[in-house]
C-alpha cells in the first residue's frame, strides 16, 4: 500500500505517494518493451486503503456526491449499485488513465468484516461493490487478479473475471509456510477453480530447497505466473522452463486438482503422499507427487506410485467454463492409444496469458465436449520414492506406454504423454 497516497490509512488521492514517486508513474511505464515486459499491473486495496478513503481527498467532484462517512475519519460508496459503480469507474479509470494494463485487487473478502454490524445490510454493500469493481474493469478493458476474495459475497459476483488467488501467502523464510501454501493452492481447486483459474500468487525462486517445486506448482496451476526476487537473486533454472523463449507460458488444458486419494487426507500431519493431476494437450496429462509431511526439513520417505486409472481424473479442476475433460494414455510411438475427440474447440495447447477484455488475463481453454475411448492394454505403472522433497528412482514404465520424467528432483514429476503433447504447434 506504500505506493498510493493516503493519510491516517485511507485514501485521499488516486494519485501515487508524491514522496516515492515524485514524478509519477510515467518514468515506471516507460519501461515496458514490446520484447521484453509487455505489460504493467498495479496492486491496489479493493476499498483504496486499509481503512477506506479520506474525507480530506482530492477525488473528483462528481465523485463525492456517491461517498458517505463510514467513521469520523473515513469515507466510503454510499448504499446503491449506482454509487459503487461511479467509484470504482473513477478508481479502476485512474489506473488505465495513468497507462496499466491489469489490476491485482486485494482484501476483498475484508470488506465484509469491516462492515458487519456497522451498516444496516453488510452482504448487500458487499456484493453490490463486487459486482460494480467488476464491471467497471469489464467496461475499462483492465486485466484482473483478484486476491483475498474467499469469501461467497466476492467470488460469486466476479461475473467478467476468471483469476483468484487460491492459497494463503507464502513466507520465504518458512518452510512451514511453503508446504501449507502449496496444499491450499492445490486443495482449494476442488471448489475454486469451477469459477477461476486459480492464482498459486508469487514465489522467490531463490529461496533454498523450495523455489523449483514452486515453480512447479505455478505451472501446474495454468494462471498468472510472477516472482518475488530482486531481480538479482533470479534463479533461472526455475524460471524457464516455465515458458518459451518468446515468454509464452506452457500452461495445462486445466487448472490441477488432488487425484480422488488426496482430498480427504491431511498431508502436512499425515504420512501419505500428496498427488495432484492436470491434463494437457493431445490427450496427456502430468502428475505430481508431493511430500508434505512434517513442521521441518526432517519428514518420512514416502511411497508413490502412478497409474492410467488416475487419468480419468485429470478433469478434477475443470476450469471457469465448465469444459469436461477426459485424457487417455499414449501407446507406442507417435500411436495414439485412445480416440480423443473434441466439439466445438481446438485441442488447444497452452495459450498466451495476456490482458483483455473481459477483464482479466485471457487463456482460458475454448468451451468444448469431450470424448474419450481408452484401451484396457495401455497400462503404466510408475513408481518414485520420495524423501523430504526429493525424488529418487523415478520412472519405470510397462507396455508400449511412453514415459518421461521432467524436472527430477523436488517433487517427483512423473508425464506420461505421447511424444509430441507438448510441440509447439
Amino acid at each position: 500500500m506504500g505506493h498510493t497516497s493516503a493519510e491516517r490509512g485511507a485514501m485521499n488521492s488516486f494519485r501515487p505517494n508524491a514522496t516515492k514517486f515524485p514524478n509519477g508513474w510515467a518514468p515506471l511505464l516507460a519501461r515496458r518493451n514490446p520484447e521484453k515486459i509487455r505489460w504493467m499491473g498495479l496492486w491496489h486495496y479493493f476499498t483504496g486503503s486499509n481503512n477506506g478513503l479520506s474525507p480530506n481527498n482530492d477525488f473528483p467532484e462528481g465523485l463525492r456526491q456517491h461517498l458517505e462517512p463510514f467513521s469520523e475519519w473515513s469515507l466510503m460508496p454510499c448504499n446503491d449499485p449506482a454509487s459503487a459503480l461511479a467509484f470504482y469507474r473513477v478508481f479502476m479509470g485512474s489506473v488505465k488513465a495513468y497507462g496499466f494494463d491489469f489490476v491485482k485487487t486485494d482484501f476483498q473478502s475484508m470488506e465484509l468484516a469491516r462492515l458487519a454490524g456497522k451498516v444496516d445490510n453488510a452482504v448487500q454493500r458487499c456484493a453490490a461493490n463486487s459486482q460494480a469493481f467488476d464491471a467497471s474493469l469489464e467496461e475499462l478493458g483492465l486485466g484482473l487478479i483478484n486476491c483475498n476474495w474467499h469469501n461467497p459475497v466476492n467470488f460469486f459476483n466476479c461475473r467478467f473475471s476468471n483469476i483468484g488467488r487460491s492459497s494463503i501467502d507464502y513466507d520465504k523464510n518458512s518452510l512451514p509456510s511453503a508446504k501449507q501454501h502449496l496444499y491450499q493452492s492445490y486443495a482449494n481447486a476442488l471448489w475454486l477453480c469451477q469459477l477461476a483459474w486459480g492464482d498459486h500468487d508469487m514465489f522467490h525462486s531463490s529461496h533454498e530447497g523450495v523455489g523449483r517445486i514452486m515453480a512447479v506448482s505455478k505451472a501446474m496451476s495454468g494462471a498468472p505466473v510472477y516472482l518475488s526476487d530482486p531481480p538479482e537473486a533470479f534463479v533461472a533454472d526455475s524460471i524457464r522452463p516455465l515458458c518459451y523463449a518468446d515468454g509464452e507460458l506452457l500452461r495445462p488444458a486445466a487448472p490441477a486438482a488432488p487425484l480422488p486419494d488426496s482430498v480427504f487426507v491431511a498431508p502436512l500431519r499425515e504420512e501419505t503422499p500428496y498427488r495432484v493431476v492436470a491434463p494437457l494437450a493431445d490427450g496427456s496429462a502430468t502428475v505430481v507427487v508431493y511430500n508434505l509431511f512434517g513442521k521441518g526439513r526432517e519428514s518420512a520417505t514416502l511411497q508413490a506410485s502412478v497409474t492410467a486409472a488416475d487419468f480419468a481424473s485429470a478433469g478434477g479442476g475443470r476450469g471457469p467454463v465448465g469444459v469436461g475433460y477426459a485424457v487417455g494414455v499414449a501407446a507406442g510411438r507417435n500411436r495414439p492409444a485412445g480416440r480423443l475427440e473434441r466439439e466445438g474447440g481446438s485441442a488447444g495447447r497452452g495459450r498466451r496469458l495476456r490482458p483483455g477484455r473481459r477483464g482479466t488475463l485471457q487463456g482460458r481453454p475454448a468451451r468444448r465436449k469431450t470424448r474419450c475411448d481408452t484401451p484396457h492394454h495401455a497400462l503404466v505403472h510408475c513408481q518414485a520414492s520420495i524423501d523430504g522433497w526429493h525424488a529418487r528412482g523415478i520412472c519405470s514404465a510397462g507396455m508400449h506406454a511412453h514415459a518421461t520424467a521432467a524436472w527430477a528432483c523436488h517433487p517427483a514429476i512423473l508425464h506420461l504423454m505421447a511424444d509430441r503433447a507438448l510441440e509447439r504447434s
